[in-house]
């Protein structure tokens, strides 16, 4: 995935700041500004994430879909899966 210079730049920023082992504890952050830019979280952005994170793209899944301020298509679910049509009274 392709992202601007000034995204890429935040970003080896981010991994700088944390020690050699602890580079997961970016994840969050990547996510918000790679979000900012993309406009929701991909199942592509996930995989570029854990890839730059060292963690597979199940955990950053599970970070996704655990805080609400990540938006995806992947996990919400549609209109006609959440109604209750056809219950009578």
């Amino acid at each position: 995935m392709t992202f601007s210079p000034q995204l890429e730049a935040k970003f080896a920023k981010l991994l700088e700041s944390y020690p050699t082992g602890r580079q997961r504890a970016a994840m969050i952050p990547m996510l918000l500004y790679a979000q900012d830019e993309v406009g929701s979280v991909t199942d592509e952005l996930v995989e570029e994430v854990a890839q730059r994170v060292g963690v597979t793209p199940l955990q950053v899944n599970e970070v996704v879909s655990y805080y609400s301020m990540f938006y995806c298509f992947f996990l919400r679910p549609s209109k006609s899966r959440s109604s209750f049509s056809g219950v009578t009274k």
